[in-house]
Order: C-alpha cells, then sequence, then structure tokens
C-alpha cells in the first residue's frame, strides 16, 4: 500500500497517511487475504463466494459488491477510481500493490507430511496434495498454523495460545477466524462442516490427523448438542447397550463423535459406520476392518481388546440385523460396550434409549447467527420455530439466508424440501427431503399410509381422532411410528414435526389417500359440536386448555368453503374465544368472513356479526363494529339474546372511546335485554358493564351496588371473576382495601392457569394497587410486574399501558421519579391513540411526575393534554387545584388519604 499505508490483516485494520487506524471487518479481512495471496490476478465473484463465503456457485448475491465496496472506503485514497482493489470487467477483481510483503516465521516444520484422510499435507513445502493429485500452496501463517495444530494431535488448543505461538503475539479473534476459514477451504470437503480443522464452542481448536479405516461418516451436522453428549456418558457408565435414538439431521453422529474423543470414556472405541452396509455379512465386514487384522472370530478378536466402546453409526435399516449381532457379541464379550444411532429402537432386551431432543429456541438461533454470520439479520425465532429447531435444517437455512432474509424464507418454507438443499454433503442429508426419504425407505407399506394420512393434523392430536382418520390399529400404528422417530408424544397428544409432516401431506395424494381430508375435517366439526354449550350466551364453547390445543385443527377447517351452514356455525362459535383471549384478530375476522359466505340464517348471520364486533373494538376498529352491531339489531330485532350481546358491545365501545352517555344508555339497555332472556350469566354480565360506566363517571357507590346485585347470578369462571375484580375496584374507590383485596384475590381463584391472560392480568393490576394504597410498595411491585407480563404475553396494548401507569405512581411514591417518568412515558408509547380516559389518566400522572421534579411548563403542557381528553373530570380538577399551590404528593398515611389518591388516579 506505499510507505504511508499499512494493511495488518492479523489485527484486522487499515493505518492510511495519516489519521487513526480503520477497523477491517472479519469478512473483509478475507476478502483481502484471498486477494492479497494472488496479487496481480483476476479473481470471478463465483470464486470469492466459494472461498470467501462458502456458498455455492448456485447462490445468487450482490455481497461481494457490497463488500468491495465498503473495502475502497476504508482504504483507497480515492474509492471511485481504485489503485489497489481493481474491478476486472466481465471477470471480477483484481489486487494491485508492488509493495506486498509476506511474513515468513522462523519456526521449525515437520519433516513428515500430515494426513488426513487421503488429503496430504507437507508443512515443509507448505503445499497439500489432494487425492486427485491437485495441490493448493499454503501460507507461511496457514503452514505454522497447522505445525501447531498438529504437534497436538486430536487435542483441543486455546485459540489465544495458539495465536501467540503463530503470530508471536495474541491476534484478534478476525484474524484466527480468517485464517482457520482458509485453511478449511484449502483442506475440508466440505468447509462449512468441517471434518478434520474442527472449532469447539468455548474451547478452541482442534486437528483431527488420523481416522481408523471405515471410521465416522460426515455428520450431518456441525452442531454438538453437549446434554446429549453427557446423558450418553452417564447412560454408557450404567448399561452395557445404549441407543441413541431421533430424526434424521438431529445430529446423532456427530454426539457419537464428540462422545468417541471424551475424556471422560476411558475404553479402547472402535468406530463402525453401517450407512452403507447392506446386509448382516456387511456388518460384520466393517467391524472385523475396525477392529483390525487379528486371529479367531469377530467376538474373539472384540473380546482380546478388553473393555472396548464399539460405535454403531447409523444403524436403522439393519436393526433386526444389529439386533441378532449384538446379542452374540455381548455375551462373548462381556467387557465390551456399545452406544449405537438409529432413527429406529433396536427392542434388545439390554436396550437403554437415550432420546436425541430439538435444540431450544435460543440455541437454535444462535446456531443460525453463528452459520449465517452478517447474513442472519432480522427475528430468527420464527424460521427456527418452522424448521423444528433441528440443526441439519438449521444449518441449510443458515446457507439460504446469503440470498434472503429470515423472513422471506419463512414465507417459502413449503417448498422446503427442495429449497434447502448443500452440494457436497452426504446424499442422506444433502437436503431435507434426502432425510426424509432415508426415513420414508424405511417404512414398511402400512406404516407409509398411517404416516400420510395422519399428516393431516396441525398441531397434535390424540388418538380417538387418530383413529378418525386410520382405517386400522391406529395405537400399533403410532407406537410404530413413534418407533421410528416420526411421531413424539408431549402433553398426553401425539405430535408430527412440521417438516415430516410436510413431506407426508406430499406421499398423501400418491398412496391414493385423499378421503384422510375430508375424514379429519369431519372430526373437527363433531369434536367441535360437543364443545358447545346451548346454556351459553349464543350456544358459544368454553375455552380451556383441551380447545387451545385443537385450535391448530380447528383452524385447518376453514382452509376450503363450509358444505353446510352447521359447518360453518359450529366452527365459528367455537372459535371465537380461544382467538379473541390470544388478540389474533386478524384470524377471528378471517374465521367469520369465512363463516358469512355460507350463512343464510338471520340468527346465525347475527351471531357472526356479534363475534366479528368483539374483535373490532378490540382491535381499535370501533366504527366497524359499531356498523355491525347495528346490523344485528335490524337482522334481529326480537332476539333477547342478541340484543343483549349487541347492546353489550355497543356499552364496551363507549367505554373505550370515553363516551359516556351513550355507554350508560348502551348499558342499561342491555340490562333490559339480558332480563328478558332469563339468562342469570347474561344479567351478572350487563350489571358488570354498567357498573364499569358509574365506576368511571364518578359513582363509586352506584357500582358497588349494581356488582353487589350482579354476584349471586354470576357462574364461577371468568364472568363470576370479572365481576369479584369491579366490585374489588369499586370498594376500593370507596376506601375498603381490606375487602377490595379479598376481591381481587377471590378473582384469581376462579381463573385456570394459562386461561384468560388478560383477567389475571388485570385482578394482579387491582391487587397491587391496593397492596400500594396500603403502603407496600414491594408487594406492589410484584404483582404489577406479574401483571404486565400477562398483558405483554397476550399483546393488549392498553391493559399494558394501565400497568405501567400504576406501576410508576409505585414508583413515584418511593421516591423513584425517574423511573415513574419512564413508565409513564412508556405507556404512553403503548396506548392507541382513540383509548381517550386510558391517554388522559397518563397525562394526568406524567403532570404530577414533572410537577414533583420541578418541571412546571412541562407538567402543564400535560395537564391541558389531560383536559382535552378528559375534560373537567375530578382528577384532571384535583391535580390543576394542586399544581397551583404546590407539588403534588401521593404518599398514603391513612385508608382515607389512600381512597381519595384512588378517587384521584384510579
Amino acid at each position: 500500500m506505499g510507505d504511508a499505508a499499512r494493511i495488518d490483516l492479523e489485527r484486522a485494520r487499515f493505518h492510511p497517511p495519516s489519521g487513526r487506524w480503520v477497523r477491517l471487518t472479519t469478512r473483509e479481512v478475507a476478502l483481502l487475504a484471498y486477494l492479497m495471496e494472488r496479487p496481480g490476478v483476476s479473481v470471478s465473484r463465483s470464486e470469492l463466494l466459494q472461498h470467501v463465503w462458502g456458498y455455492s456457485d448456485q447462490v445468487v448475491t450482490r455481497v461481494v459488491d457490497r463488500t468491495v465496496a465498503r473495502l475502497r472506503a476504508k482504504i483507497e485514497a480515492h474509492p471511485a477510481e481504485p489503485a489497489h482493489l481493481v474491478t476486472v470487467h466481465g471477470e471480477g477483481y483484481r489486487w494491485v500493490d508492488r509493495d506486498a510483503e509476506i511474513r515468513q516465521l522462523d519456526h521449525p516444520q515437520p519433516s513428515e507430511p500430515v494426513r488426513l484422510g487421503s488429503t496430504e499435507v507437507d508443512l515443509t513445502q507448505h503445499r497439500v496434495r489432494r487425492p486427485d493429485g491437485t495441490t493448493t500452496q499454503l501460507t507461511a501463517i496457514e503452514a505454522q498454523l497447522l505445525t501447531e495444530l498438529a504437534a497436538s494431535p486430536g487435542q483441543v488448543m486455546d485459540a489465544q495460545a495458539l495465536g501467540r505461538r503463530v503470530w508471536g503475539h495474541a491476534p484478534s479473534t478476525g484474524a484466527l477466524h480468517s485464517a482457520v476459514a482458509r485453511l478449511r477451504r484449502k483442506l475440508e470437503h466440505d468447509p462449512r462442516h468441517p471434518q478434520w480443522l474442527q472449532t469447539v464452542r468455548g474451547s478452541g481448536i482442534r486437528l483431527m490427523v488420523s481416522q481408523p479405516p471405515h471410521g465416522p461418516a460426515p455428520p450431518s451436522t456441525t452442531y454438538v448438542d453437549t446434554g446429549l453428549v453427557a446423558a450418553l456418558q452417564q447412560a454408557l457408565h450404567q448399561h452395557r447397550l445404549v441407543t441413541v435414538l431421533g430424526p434424521g439431521g438431529i445430529g446423532k453422529t456427530r454426539a457419537l463423535l464428540e462422545l468417541s474423543h471424551s475424556s471422560d470414556i476411558e475404553l479402547h472405541v472402535v468406530w463402525c459406520d453401517l450407512s452403507d452396509c447392506a446386509d448382516a455379512a456387511g456388518i460384520d465386514s466393517r467391524l472385523g476392518a475396525a477392529l483390525g487384522p487379528g486371529p479367531g472370530d469377530l467376538p474373539h478378536r472384540l473380546r482380546r481388546r478388553g473393555p472396548a466402546l464399539v460405535l454403531l453409526d447409523n444403524a436403522e435399516h439393519l436393526v433386526t440385523e444389529v439386533r441378532d449381532r449384538l446379542q452374540r457379541w455381548m455375551a462373548q464379550a462381556p467387557e465390551a460396550r456399545f452406544a449405537v444411532s438409529s432413527r429406529t429402537r433396536l427392542e434388545h432386551a439390554d436396550e437403554h434409549v437415550v432420546r436425541a431432543r430439538p435444540m431450544t429456541v435460543e440455541q437454535a438461533e444462535q446456531l443460525l447467527r453463528d452459520r449465517a454470520g452478517d447474513d442472519a439479520t432480522g427475528p430468527l425465532g420464527p424460521l427456527a420455530e418452522a424448521l423444528d429447531r433441528l440443526p441439519l435444517g438449521l444449518e441449510l437455512a443458515a446457507a439460504a439466508l446469503a440470498a434472503c432474509t429470515p423472513a422471506e424464507l419463512c414465507e417459502r418454507l413449503d417448498d422446503r424440501l427442495d429449497l434447502l438443499a448443500q452440494a457436497g454433503r452426504p446424499q442422506r442429508h444433502a437436503s431435507l427431503r434426502d432425510v426424509l426419504e432415508h426415513s420414508w425407505e424405511l417404512l414398511p407399506l402400512d406404516l407409509r399410509h398411517a404416516l400420510a394420512r395422519l399428516s393431516v393434523f396441525r398441531g397434535g392430536f390424540g388418538l380417538p381422532a387418530a383413529e378418525s382418520v386410520l382405517d386400522g390399529p391406529a395405537l400399533r400404528w403410532l407406537r410404530a411410528l413413534e418407533g421410528h422417530s416420526l411421531v413424539h408424544r408431549r402433553d398426553g397428544r401425539f405430535h408430527l414435526l412440521h417438516t415430516p409432516r410436510l413431506f407426508a401431506r406430499e406421499k398423501l395424494e400418491a398412496l391414493g389417500s385423499t378421503d384422510a381430508r375430508e375424514r379429519h375435517r369431519a372430526w373437527c366439526v363433531r369434536w367441535a359440536e360437543a364443545r358447545r354449550d346451548p346454556s351459553q350466551p349464543l350456544g358459544f364453547a368454553p375455552t380451556d386448555a383441551a380447545l387451545h390445543a385443537e385450535l391448530p385443527n380447528l383452524l385447518s377447517c376453514i382452509d376450503r368453503p363450509a358444505t353446510s351452514e352447521v359447518m360453518a356455525t359450529t366452527l365459528v362459535g367455537v372459535l371465537e374465544g380461544p382467538l379473541l383471549e390470544q388478540r389474533r384478530l386478524h384470524t377471528l375476522d378471517a374465521v367469520i368472513r369465512w363463516g358469512l359466505d355460507t350463512t343464510e340464517t338471520p340468527a346465525a348471520r347475527a351471531r357472526m356479526l356479534l363475534q366479528r364486533a368483539n374483535g373490532g373494538y378490540l382491535g381499535h376498529e370501533v366504527q366497524r363494529a359499531r356498523r355491525d352491531v347495528q346490523r344485528v339489531l335490524q337482522l334481529v330485532p326480537d332476539d333477547a339474546r342478541s340484543a343483549a350481546k349487541a347492546w353489550t358491545c355497543l356499552t364496551l365501545m363507549g367505554i373505550r372511546q370515553g363516551r359516556w352517555s351513550d355507554a350508560t344508555q348502551a348499558a342499561h339497555e342491555a340490562i333490559s335485554a339480558a332480563r328478558e332472556t332469563g339468562h342469570d350469566a347474561m344479567i351478572a354480565s350487563a350489571l358488570s358493564n354498567l357498573a364499569m360506566v358509574l365506576r368511571n363517571t364518578g359513582d363509586a357507590e352506584g357500582a358497588r351496588t349494581a356488582l353487589v346485585e350482579a354476584l349471586p347470578s354470576a357462574p364461577d369462571g371468568p364472568v363470576r371473576a370479572t365481576i369479584l375484580m369491579n366490585l374489588g375496584i369499586a370498594n376500593a374507590s370507596l376506601g375498603q382495601l381490606d375487602e377490595a383485596e379479598a376481591q381481587g384475590r377471590a378473582a384469581l381463584s376462579q381463573l385456570e392457569e394459562g386461561v384468560r391472560l388478560d383477567l389475571q392480568g388485570r385482578c394482579h393490576g387491582l391487587v397491587g394497587e391496593i397492596r400500594w394504597l396500603r403502603g407496600d410498595g414491594a408487594a406492589a411491585e410484584r404483582n404489577l410486574d406479574r401483571a404486565l407480563a400477562l398483558h405483554q404475553a397476550e399483546g393488549a396494548a392498553d391493559a399494558v399501558a394501565l400497568v405501567l401507569r400504576r406501576r410508576a405512581r409505585v414508583h413515584m411514591d418511593a421516591g423513584r421519579l425517574a423511573q415513574a417518568l419512564e413508565d409513564a412515558e412508556a405507556g404512553l408509547r403503548e396506548v392507541p391513540t382513540d383509548s381517550a380516559p386510558i391517554r388522559g389518566a397518563l397525562h394526568v400522572l406524567r403532570s404530577a411526575v414533572l410537577w414533583s421534579l420541578g418541571r412546571a411548563s412541562e407538567a402543564q403542557a400535560d395537564l391541558a393534554q389531560a383536559r382535552t381528553l378528559l375534560g373537567n373530570s375530578p382528577a384532571v380538577l384535583t391535580l390543576a387545584e394542586a399544581c397551583d399551590d404546590r407539588p403534588v404528593t401521593l404518599r398514603t398515611d391513612t385508608d382515607h388519604d389512600a381512597a381519595a389518591v384512588f378517587r384521584l388516579l384510579g
């Protein structure tokens, strides 16, 4: 680069003629190193993609051009007219530098070549000789790095210590990573899945310089499940035969490979890869080659080894033959232990099974980041879940991220079987389709039919559901498929992983099992019909854990038009509750539109419009929800139940918009219609809504009277919990804090864990509020933090804002004004613009905090905003009067003062 400018690849930086060092990224260092090793030579983009990025030649991306542009901006005096990093039109890029200098390190080199399988490395001549006779030159740094690693074959060397021995100082992480990456491109068959030059996460680097004949097949993944390896180690201390069981691509071979190198295994390791063995004779031949020459038959030679660990990899296609061989070997070689990897159980009497499990979401996201590098941008969790968190699928997806974002790849995952493929892998792991074809071929014909028919289920299924689509012994087939690692049980239900389900769905029509879809749909409708409770308003089904578990199957039924009005009304009525609870309002809207396309009966259309109105006002589509309710009143003017539900929707919309006179009128109309039906739950719900209106207009006594009237007729569950919670709020407003806290706790006792998160959150918020009023700030914070987590889990912005407002008051009472202001502002960011009462209350609170901080002008501005939103409500007038005299304090010394504060900001 000339006398005044220098590039230091080891430290990953560039020193310009004047100024500070400029940091280079890992990828920039690797690109520069590759070009500088070939000065004056034109290098194509495809070659750079292959050797610097490790992509296949099928990948189409502009990443090379973008990286070159960034490099020129850093190292060229005139980036628009580069002098060193030159474009050769039609060919690629060339490095031009007359002052380039290669540093030769004075270290002794070994005289014997290092053998990596059939590849030979001559470290004296800095040369790699491949089996086909081609040679590749090593740089001095690369040769010295290999020399240090080859001195301790198979041992992990600390990265920093290794760097000091090679460079003479501790190099940057980027320099070492770049050197290792270049070496892998020269040594490995597949640099992205190294067999010889391995990185051990958190420990360092090692060189595997030898393997026994017929050693490990290339693993499907480089990911090491340390928990699985530890479980295998522990099992082998207690059992002579351990089978690691799991689907293809989950990392069974990699786990056995790590086990063979483990210092905890004090046994002579004998490795047998059975993937290309066709019969029992092939197994015998493979074990004989692994044991080496010697007198006697196989059991005799194995017995002479003494304590040995025999690793039998990829045994699923020879289960019977392996089981028979193990029976003999274990009897005649009593000191030997055996670890087998398979997709199917061996069914041996002494077999102990260790199951390989999918990665956690956090592990899967980290694997994607590690493998994709700079290409892993945006949220990765949905992609990891869609690929079942299996290492092989994730590594194939990481390679595909060079050409698209994670979100774009997720949209294309219906084609994942062929989309996710990579050249250079073993055939059985070259793509997801190859992995699954191998498993498919292992199944007998009846199990293939069963698996294909079960692919119609989504999200899991029970035995009765499976029996509805299978013609035969469903339980026996399910157990057999579980033994083949294609079905697994969780929470009392059977599940297929996403990718095997897509593969089996492809096979469904080829096997002539097309009626399975209709039989699945008919079963879903029967199940939903059995769930509906005619005693409930509009016949809706109660939501519980069973309904939430069956939700994916029920939703799959709307992929095609309904065949009858009964089907439409049944499914829409059952789906409304869980979709509302999960705030999946767009999905609910799609379900109702699907139902309305088939439904013509006025009463049924009215029920669906009411359901859409529920979702509409929760999703802040208040005007559309209001039109839906008005249409209901026109469709069924004499239906008291529908009228009660319609007026209830109008009541809640009026509360949300702060239209108190409209809400009051609608609440009285709802009570009248509910009493006409004689339905206790509807009457109780209508009275509860009236109480909410009265409380918000300052009539706490009237609210309590309405709730006391509603309580005796309220059924157990969410309806009773809602009334108890509102009664607690009314009693707190009247200073009855003991009764209020007891009612908040009673409300929580009415709710199942994991169901109605919104109501659980509101109850925790109430209890937290009361504990704050009584001066127990620490307990209040615990309840409010729990409420915040519940509301955030369900995505309810209004509720999140209310809890943040309450928590801000706790901080303010404790003198933590900065945290109080932070929570108040976070609440204003969360709350929708059409929620006038909540926004107004938050502005009231922020004004009080700002006044206490001495920021009077800002406090007055917030007060003006609150007056605009709330009018001359008691809270605004009280705060305005306080701001004229002195800073507002929210400390609570007596129950009387606490009730006043509750009325001020409650």
